[in-house]
């Protein structure tokens, strides 16, 4: 039930047992992003796998045009032999689905938690929702549900917005107040840029011309790396915070043009050969003295959207590994923050362990979201 007006779509539904008539707009250009393509009666689903973990169908919602919800997919996850919890899936986008997202999860049982079922089950059904036709889920978590948030790190669902849930919504009757909407881009490999690492291009910083890029960068790689309580802000707030304090970005800046001096130090902006840029690395060496070896700190490493998921950041780490062999350090050390569940499994991935924990309390509410 859905009508069109120019480029814009209304919407009406009922909620409960009486009839709300709700005018929801929305563009047209966003069903078009988050629409799958495929018929529901066209699919087939067998049993999906990733590892351990399992998911069945367990059945199929028809649309129900009278309150607004189209089909729907319900699967059950088997983990270990263990029937652990669900997954459901929306084939249709609205207004609602922006607010509730496309794809619920749950494991039931405190016990089975914190194992990585979750994360499992979403990879498993990946063939399935490219399928339907999907190549962006949207999927939305309460911004204090920390397990499910970094499921959707574990995935590789990026974070677009956070959000006052409407009152009209299911979930904020279930309690959500704020929400933290993902967007999962599930687009085949394919899809992605075709990049040639061979290929890619290393140019110096310059720091007269590069200033505002290698600031920006600097920035959000101190927010993917900050603490829980930091990360509540949203990063536009963080962002401003952050540049309106010159003496952070002199202390940067200051940090980094002392570290060019040194010629072993890595200070570059990654291009393609068309120019395009991919991403920056700083990279600068310490001590190396007759008291104490020789160490390389991967300070900052950041990778352009367009060219996530295409192996970059694995031949950056590695191109910081060789360069530190070449320029005698005995270590290579590199940090993260604690939510940043990609970059973890990246430092893992690669061989590094984690040597030093730091711990933090908050003595006070939090206020700055005020």
């Amino acid at each position: 039930m859905v009508g069109e007006y120019k480029n814009r779509e209304k919407e009406p539904w009922s909620e409960g047992d009486e009839w709300w008539i709700v005018e929801a707009f929305k563009s047209t250009a966003a069903k078009k992003r988050y629409s799958p393509v495929v018929d529901l009666f066209n699919l087939q689903t067998p049993i999906y796998r990733y590892e351990n973990v399992e998911v069945y169908n367990d059945n199929i919602a028809l649309e129900f045009p009278n309150d607004g919800r189209g089909p729907k997919y319900h699967f059950c996850i088997k983990a270990d032999g263990e029937w652990v919890g669900w997954i459901d899936v929306k084939l249709f986008y609205s207004i609602r689905c922006y607010h509730d997202g496309q794809i619920g999860y749950m494991i039931d049982d405190e016990k089975n938690r914190n194992r990585g079922y979750a994360t499992k089950a979403l990879l498993a059904i990946k063939p399935f929702l490219r399928q339907c036709g999907f190549k962006r889920i949207l999927i939305n978590t309460d911004v204090n549900n920390l397990p499910s948030r970094r499921v959707c790190e574990k995935i590789g669902a990026k974070l677009i917005e956070t959000f006052d849930t409407p009152t009209w919504t299911g979930i904020y009757k279930q309690g959500q107040r704020l929400g933290c909407m993902h967007e999962w881009n599930i687009a085949d490999e394919t899809d992605q840029h075709d990049i040639s690492h061979n290929n890619l291009r290393h140019v110096r910083i310059n720091l007269d011309t590069d200033l505002d890029y290698i600031l920006e960068r600097h920035c959000r790689v101190n927010y993917e790396c900050d603490t829980p309580w930091i990360r509540k802000l949203p990063y536009e707030r963080y962002r401003a915070d952050w540049f309106a304090n010159a003496g952070q970005q002199e202390e940067f800046l200051s940090s980094l043009r002392e570290s060019m001096e040194d010629a072993r130090t890595i200070a570059e902006i990654i291009k393609t050969e068309s120019g395009d840029t991919v991403g920056y690395l700083w990279v600068p060496f310490h001590a190396g003295t007759a008291s104490f070896i020789c160490w390389a700190d991967v300070q900052d490493i950041y990778i352009e959207e367009a060219y996530r998921r295409t192996g970059v950041a694995l031949y950056l780490m590695d191109y910081a590994e060789q360069s530190a062999k070449r320029n005698g350090a005995k270590v290579i050390r590199s940090g993260t923050g604690c939510e940043n569940i990609k970059s973890q499994g990246l430092h893992q991935k690669l061989g590094y362990y984690q040597y030093r924990f730091e711990y933090e309390k908050v003595l006070q509410e939090d206020t700055q979201n005020d």
